[in-house]
């Protein structure tokens, strides 16, 4: 299900067409997106990121913006996303490609959030922190 354009004369949009895939390449967009929100927000103005769940392509969106105007590491991003919106989790291949866009924004050697091998297959580290905190098990999807 996808979410119609808003038409509104005060409010410019950004459709972007982008699938919750982990095959979806979504870091071509992660620059002019995180530009455009910065943008905004230096001309006074506010910016509404979402998808159709708000969970992955609009969190990855969020984050990768973080990182790149708000000087958080990857990891530093995630969690203050999560602490706002509790049930975001980008799915493997956004992760990913966030793990390869902190390193261009913040240098080749740097990595904040490694993925893990886990039963399910490689797990960012991150997801692995939130499973050994709650005890009990969650399923991976």
């Amino acid at each position: 299900m996808e979410i119609p354009a808003l038409k509104l004369k005060s409010v410019e949009t950004k459709k972007i067409l982008c699938n919750d895939l982990p095959s979806q390449d979504l870091l071509r967009y992660f620059d002019e997106c995180a530009d455009k929100i910065h943008d905004v927000g230096r001309n006074g103005g506010k910016t509404l990121v979402h998808c159709v769940a708000g969970v992955s392509r609009s969190s990855s969106i969020c984050i990768a913006y973080l990182v790149k105007y708000n000087s958080m590491s990857l990891r530093e991003a995630y969690f203050y996303v999560k602490e706002k919106r509790c049930i975001i989790r980008p799915n493997i291949g956004f992760f990913k490609q966030l793990i390869q866009y902190e390193k261009v924004v913040r240098g080749s050697k740097f990595q904040s959030v490694k993925l893990v091998n886990t039963q399910v297959g490689p797990t960012p580290d991150v997801y692995a922190q939130e499973i050994k905190g709650k005890g009990g098990f969650t399923f991976m999807i």
